[in-house]
């Protein structure tokens, strides 16, 4: 009965870690992908709207890293973004917030793209290194007589199944549970099985 009580926790443990583990594919100096909305939020944006758009993600900030981030309308060439600086959730002292937002200019009826960059550079040694990330999301703008879906990233739901991490999570449980049972069952044999009687 130890045995089983020990390993059912053995299995708690590793569920829990593998649950916290995060889904982010996002490279150093990037803690996580860019976030991008378009405000306001609606189904249907009529000509002449004002809208803008709002980014952020979290990231490692010192003074030994710099980030440039950019956004490109249409496929336009990109202007500059600015962004501010807060602190995060993170339970990590030197991760960072890094959040801004832009008003877009007057947008003509149709689809449109949007595409935000952020350039990381940093030092090693003597040695300047660079890490790029960017996201995208797509909206129109319409009349209300024909609706259009709401913003969405590009960043699906199916991608997020598809992501390596998430797939090594799901197998790594599988196989914690079939050889978390067959342990149960070759105890309980042993338990089970009739002792030989002495000579």
């Amino acid at each position: 009965m130890k045995r089983e009580g020990i390993l059912l926790l053995l299995i708690l443990l590793t569920i829990l870690f593998l649950a916290v583990l995060p889904y982010s594919k996002a490279s150093y100096p990037f803690t996580s992908d860019i976030n991008i909305r378009v405000e306001p939020q609606k189904i249907i944006y009529a000509q002449g709207t004002n809208l803008s758009i709002a980014f952020n993600f979290t990231a490692w900030y010192n003074y030994n890293i710099a980030y440039f981030a950019t956004y490109s309308l249409d496929g336009d060439n990109s202007s500059i973004l600015e962004y501010q600086i807060s602190a995060s959730d993170s339970w990590e002292p030197y991760v960072a917030e890094i959040h801004g937002s832009v008003t877009l200019p007057p947008l003509g009826e149709g689809n449109h793209n949007i595409t935000v960059l952020v350039k990381a550079s940093y030092s090693q040694g003597s040695k300047m290194l660079y890490t790029n990330s960017s996201n995208s999301v797509t909206f129109a703008v319409n009349t209300p007589s024909s609706p259009t879906p709401s913003p969405t990233s590009n960043q699906t739901l199916f991608s997020e199944i598809l992501n390596p991490t998430y797939l090594i999570r799901i197998a790594a449980v599988i196989v914690i549970v079939v050889v978390a049972s067959i342990a149960l069952v070759c105890i309980k044999r042993r338990k089970s099985k009739p002792a030989k009687p002495k000579m």
